[in-house]
């Protein structure tokens, strides 16, 4: 069996971005991977139109993958982006750091 056929399906991903940063996260964990992407993406044409990119892994990785794609998903649903600046005269830290 040749290597690329020991790769499977992990997942597909619609953004380039997001698929670059799972790609990072699977890489940090030290999971070989190949990303599959289609040259013929209408994208810059039609927004909402973007050919997936095809994540993969090798077979005997793949429960590993999922289990980290899953955690992937849960630390992006914590990530906590601030609604703006504290109002003029708010006070930061607690009143304990003062003393």
């Amino acid at each position: 069996m040749e290597e690329q056929d020991r790769f499977v399906e992990l997942v597909r991903v619609f953004d380039t971005v997001e698929a670059d940063l799972i790609a990072a996260f699977l890489e940090d964990d030290g999971l070989e991977f190949q990303l599959e992407r289609s040259a013929r993406s209408l994208g810059p044409l039609m927004p909402g139109a973007e050919s997936p990119t095809i994540i993969k892994v090798y077979a005997e990785d793949l429960d590993r993958a999922r289990t980290l794609l899953e955690e992937y998903g849960r630390l992006q649903q914590r990530v906590d982006v601030p609604s703006g600046f504290p109002e003029e005269g708010a006070e930061l830290g607690s009143k304990d750091e003062e003393n």
